[in-house]
């Protein structure tokens, strides 16, 4: 209902507004979490590439332990990128 320029809603259309905008809320946080955790946990792994390949304070971890760890840091991407395609293209229902 429309009264005096303001839109009046009924007690079913003001519980489901509330309950997509916390919905939309929840989803931002979590998006936002998630984005931080990449970035750090990206940025650590290059820092171990790089302290490794400059042989900082004699840094050194065994090959295949960095090969574990790109590998798992390429599985982060391609996760999380996959969660992204989802949301983005996912039907309407």
């Amino acid at each position: 209902m429309i009264k005096d320029g303001r839109s009046e809603l009924s007690i079913e259309e003001y519980t489901k507004k509330a309950e997509i905008d916390h919905k939309i809320e929840v989803q931002g946080m979590m998006a936002k979490w998630l984005v931080r955790t990449f970035v750090i946990v990206t940025f650590l792994t290059m820092a171990i590439f790089f302290l490794q390949g400059f042989d900082f304070c004699r840094f050194q971890l065994p090959e295949s332990l960095l090969k574990w760890l790109g590998a798992a840091t390429l599985g982060e991407i391609a996760g999380l990128l996959i969660i992204i395609i989802k949301a983005i293209f996912q039907k309407n229902k």
